[in-house]
């Protein structure tokens, strides 16, 4: 008996866990739009005595000059297809990237959305409003990722935007402003809309004009059929002033915006997600009610029934011994990355004798093996043209493609490769 790998894809419902870390995407090609001075080098600038949030130490990112979006996939079992961008607070001098960021869409992924941290350029440049700089990289953001949505897996109509303090005034900024890009034109992902869909807003900051408590600033004043719905959560005793809130939910409702506002006793400023005796920490759990009464956390059938399709032409992975493994014949199941049933064919070394086949039922997710963890199932199988694949077991193994156009150890597959829906491999289909 034969083993051979078949490198195809990981026949397991928590396949997505395999995925590697996701690499952070930088938002323009080269420097950022005015940017003419060279800064100190990005670092951490909390100090070892550094004040602790719940008993938890917090990254503040200092000198970004390089400002890139990563993006965190949620289960596919849960992906209900909605995306948010996080923006992180920080004064426009620093940004709490764990508290306000990598943590907050750990939370996201939980309740089904694709997180997208935004690391955004502070300081605040020198002759510009201190959020000039950091409202060219949101619009940046939110473009590319409503451009790139199919790739990403998700609903470009439900793209939101979530921000702390400062980034909470980012987030507003960017609802208010997003007609027109404040920037020169890259690309074509700078010709799709960057208005997000609905923004949260968590103890909101400098959304007052000067020392003035009863005036917004004109930046983030909404406008009727142009700023998005909005849930807004503060703490009374929140050292920054309850009133950033308060007026700016009181502006919403007068230009007939929805929006929701939460308000508590204590809590005080700056403490993300993380729970404490306060319930203000408990605003995590209002926002999630708020996205699924606006219809935003509907998770949507990609298709109804049963379908049965003959795949456009073969498509071929290349074994690490050198055995090729064509998929053929025909897919069964929903249209929807969960489950469906591949019929495949094993051929020899030179790719012209048939020595296995078979079918089996396969959970196809969005797949990155890695090269620590690529995924494989072992095969034992016969050398006749009718025996089927038996004794399969659940391995890892190497796995290389065909196609030189997609990167070893970064095999990406999805059933449109499998049945001819969309990209084919050669254009590197797949998410």
């Amino acid at each position: 008996m034969k083993k051979l790998m078949l490198g195809v894809i990981w026949v397991a419902a928590n396949a997505w866990l395999l995925a590697a870390p996701p690499a952070p995407i930088p938002l323009w090609p080269g420097a950022g739009p005015g940017e003419t001075k060279l800064l100190p080098v990005e670092a951490d600038t909390t100090s070892p005595t550094g004040q602790l949030i719940a008993g938890g130490r917090v990254i503040r990112l200092g000198n970004v000059s390089v400002p890139t979006i990563t993006i965190y996939r949620p289960d596919p079992l849960k992906d209900t297809g909605a995306a948010i961008i996080v923006c992180p607070g920080g004064g426009y001098f620093i940004l709490a990237m764990d508290l306000e960021g990598t943590e907050v869409c750990a939370w996201l992924n939980s309740i089904g959305v694709t997180g997208v941290l935004l690391k955004y350029r502070v300081p605040g440049r020198a002759g510009q409003e201190r959020h000039a700089a950091a409202l060219q990289d949101a619009q940046r953001a939110v473009g590319l990722v409503r451009h790139q949505a199919k790739e990403i897996g998700i609903d470009p109509t439900r793209i939101g935007i979530l921000g702390f303090s400062a980034g909470a005034h980012l987030s507003a900024a960017l609802a208010a402003n997003h007609a027109q890009r404040h920037y020169p034109v890259v690309d074509e992902a700078d010709a799709v809309s960057c208005r997000p869909d609905f923004t949260v807003l968590i103890y909101p900051g400098g959304f007052m004009l000067g020392d003035r408590l009863d005036v917004l600033r004109p930046e983030v004043g909404p406008v009727k059929g142009v700023t998005p719905p909005s849930f807004i959560a503060m703490a009374q005793d929140d050292p920054v002033h309850v009133e950033h809130a308060v007026a700016y939910y009181l502006a919403l409702r007068k230009a007939g915006i929805s929006a929701e506002l939460h308000l508590y006793p204590t809590g005080g400023h700056g403490y993300g997600l993380r729970r404490t005796a306060d319930d203000v920490t408990t605003w995590p759990d209002r926002a999630a009610d708020w996205l699924k009464t606006g219809g935003w956390l509907k998770w949507q059938k990609r298709s109804s029934g049963r379908v049965k399709q003959k795949a456009d032409r073969p498509a071929q992975v290349c074994l690490g011994n050198g055995t090729r493994v064509t998929l053929v014949g025909e897919f069964f199941g929903l249209l929807d990355p969960l489950a469906a049933k591949l019929q495949f064919a094993v051929y020899d070394e030179q790719g012209s004798d048939l020595i296995g086949g078979g079918v089996f039922q396969a959970i196809i997710g969005h797949l990155r093996p890695t090269d620590d963890h690529p995924a494989g199932i072992e095969a034992d199988h016969g050398r006749d043209r009718g025996g089927g694949v038996g004794g399969l077991k659940d391995r890892l193994g190497g796995l290389a493609p065909v196609n030189p156009s997609l990167r070893l150890g970064a095999v990406r597959l999805d059933r449109r490769d499998f049945v001819g829906l969309a990209d084919q491999l050669d254009d590197g289909g797949g998410f």
